[in-house]
C-alpha cells in the first residue's frame, strides 16, 4: 500500500493549520462562545484500514470520541484541487478544548504529529455552530461554516443594520431591495471583501466605492454594470446573466476567477487580455467563433465552454500547456481538435455533444496525468491499450462512430490487464446510436476500498 501521507500532504496540511485556527475562533467570536472551552469536530483520512483503526484508538484513549469507517464512494469532484486518495477516515468530537490561539495551535501541532505516527493526515477541524446567527426584519446575519465569513442579507437599511454590519465585522453583503444605493456602505469600504446577490434594483455604477472587494457574484443583471476595472483587489467576479456586460468592464489584471453566463458581448476572448492572472474561466452562452486571445493567460488552468455554438476553432488552445480542467459541451459547430492532444498536464477532460470527430482515441497517449474523462465523440477508432495506459485514470467514458463494432467484454479485460489496469467496471453499449464504454479502473481516486454490491458486473445493453 502506497504511503499516504506524502511531503506534499504534509506541507499542505501544515500550511493551512494557521487559517483554519483563524477561522475558527472567528466563528466562536460571532457565536460569543470565545470564553469557554469548546468540543470540535474533527477527522483525519487515510489509504488503509489498520492506521485508521489505530489511531481512533489513540484518539479515544485521549479523551475524544471518534469511530473509524471506510469513505463513502465516490468519484472526487471535477476540480483537481479537491482531489483525494483517502478510502479511510476517522472522525468525531474532540476533549473539550481551550479556545485560545496559542492551546489550538499546540492541539493542531500534537494532531498533524500523532497523523504522521499513523500514516494519517490531519484532515480538518471546526466548531458543531449553527449557520444562522440573526434575522429579523431589516437582516439576516449567517456565518460560513466552512470559512468563517459572515454574511449579511440586508432587507432594509435602518440604524439596526449598520450596527450589525459593524458590530459583527461583517466582511459579505448581500444588499436588498431596502438598500437605496451602494453609497450607504462607502464608510464601511475598509471591511467589505465580498458582495453577493445585490438587488436587481440596486446601480453598481458606485461599485468602486467598496474598494476592498475580493469577489462579486450577480445571480441576474444589475440595471447599471460598475467598472470593475477600478477594484483593485477583486479576485473572483461571476455573473450569471452577463448579456449587457461589456468586456471592457472586466480588464482587471488582478482578476482570477471568471464565470459569465449569456455574455453576448463577449466576442473575442482578446477582450479579455488584460485578465494577465486568470486561473478560471468558464463561460456559457458566449457568441466565441474561436479562442484567439487565450495564450495571454498563461496561468490559466480551468476552462469549460458551454453552449458556445458559434466556436468552431480551438486550435490556439496549444498555447496553455498548465491547462488541468477542460469542459466543453454543446459546441455543435465545433468540429477540428487541433490544439486539445498536446496540452499534457490535463488530468479532467469532459468533452460533450461535440459535432467533430477524433480521428483516434490514441490522443489520450498525449494526456500523461489524466484521471478522468467523458468523451463523447464520434471516434473512427479506439486504441485500447493507449486508454488502459493512464495510471492514474479512474473512470474513461467513450463515444464511438455509428456502427462502430466494440470488443466483446473479455476481449476489452485482457487488454487492460495486459497493461496492468484492474478492471472496477466495465459496461458496454453496443446497441445505441454511436457504441459507447464506459470503464472504470481500481484506482486511488475512489474513496471506498471495495466497491459497492453489484458495482463490479458487466451492464450491456
Amino acid at each position: 500500500m502506497a504511503v499516504f501521507l506524502t511531503d506534499e500532504r504534509r506541507a499542505r496540511s501544515l500550511a493551512k493549520g494557521p487559517g483554519v485556527i483563524e477561522t475558527q475562533l472567528r466563528i466562536l467570536r460571532a457565536h460569543r462562545q470565545a470564553a469557554q472551552p469548546q468540543s470540535v469536530q474533527f477527522g483525519f483520512a487515510t489509504n488503509e484500514q489498520r492506521n485508521a483503526e489505530q489511531i481512533a484508538a489513540v484518539l479515544n484513549q485521549l479523551g475524544h470520541h471518534v469511530e473509524a469507517k471506510p469513505a463513502t464512494g465516490h468519484l472526487a469532484p471535477r476540480s483537481s484541487r479537491y482531489l483525494e486518495h483517502e478510502t479511510w477516515v476517522v472522525g468525531g468530537r474532540s476533549a473539550p478544548l481551550i479556545t485560545e490561539e496559542a492551546a489550538l495551535s499546540e492541539w493542531v501541532a500534537a494532531m498533524q504529529a500523532l497523523g504522521e505516527t499513523h500514516d494519517c493526515v490531519f484532515s480538518h477541524w471546526r466548531w458543531p455552530a449553527p449557520d444562522l446567527l440573526a434575522r429579523n426584519d431589516d437582516y439576516c446575519l449567517t456565518v460560513d461554516p466552512f470559512d468563517g465569513h459572515l454574511d449579511l442579507t440586508m432587507f432594509r437599511w435602518t440604524a439596526a443594520t449598520e450596527a450589525a454590519l459593524v458590530e459583527h465585522a461583517v466582511d459579505c453583503v448581500s444588499p436588498g431591495r431596502g438598500v437605496p444605493s451602494l453609497k450607504a456602505l462607502a464608510p464601511h469600504a475598509h471591511q467589505i471583501k465580498k458582495l453577493r446577490s445585490p438587488s436587481d434594483e440596486i446601480s453598481l455604477a458606485d461599485l468602486p466605492l467598496l474598494s476592498e472587494l475580493e469577489e462579486i457574484w450577480l445571480p441576474s443583471a444589475p440595471p447599471v454594470h460598475g467598472d470593475y476595472r477600478q477594484l483593485t483587489k477583486l479576485k473572483t467576479f461571476s455573473c450569471l446573466d452577463a448579456e449587457t456586460l461589456s468586456p471592457q468592464l472586466l480588464q482587471n489584471p488582478g482578476l482570477q476567477r471568471l464565470r459569465l453566463y449569456r455574455p453576448r458581448k463577449l466576442k473575442s476572448l482578446n477582450l479579455l487580455a488584460a485578465c494577465s492572472q486568470l486561473q478560471s474561466l468558464h463561460l456559457r452562452g458566449a457568441p466565441l467563433a474561436n479562442l484567439a486571445g487565450i495564450e495571454a493567460w498563461r496561468q490559466l488552468n480551468t476552462l469549460s465552454l458551454v453552449n458556445c455554438r458559434s466556436l468552431s476553432d480551438i486550435s490556439a488552445l496549444r498555447s496553455s500547456d498548465r491547462l488541468e480542467v477542460l469542459e466543453v459541451f454543446k459546441c455543435p459547430k465545433l468540429t477540428m481538435l487541433q490544439g486539445v492532444e498536446g496540452l499534457r498536464a490535463l488530468r479532467w477532460v469532459f468533452m460533450l455533444d461535440v459535432a467533430g470527430p477524433f480521428d483516434s482515441f490514441g490522443a489520450l497517449r498525449h494526456w500523461p496525468h489524466l484521471e478522468s474523462a467523458e468523451l463523447l465523440l464520434p471516434a473512427t477508432t479506439v486504441d485500447w491499450a493507449a486508454l488502459a495506459g493512464h495510471r492514474e485514470a479512474a473512470r474513461i467514458m467513450l463515444d464511438t462512430q455509428p456502427g462502430f463494432k466494440l470488443p466483446d467484454e473479455a476481449e476489452l479485460r485482457r487488454i487492460f490487464a495486459a497493461q496492468g489496469r484492474q478492471v472496477r467496471s466495465l459496461q458496454l453499449y453496443p446497441k445505441g446510436d454511436c457504441p459507447a464504454v464506459e470503464v472504470t479502473f481500481e484506482s486511488p481516486y475512489w474513496h471506498l476500498p471495495q466497491p459497492p454490491a453489484g458495482h463490479n458486473r458487466t451492464a450491456v445493453s
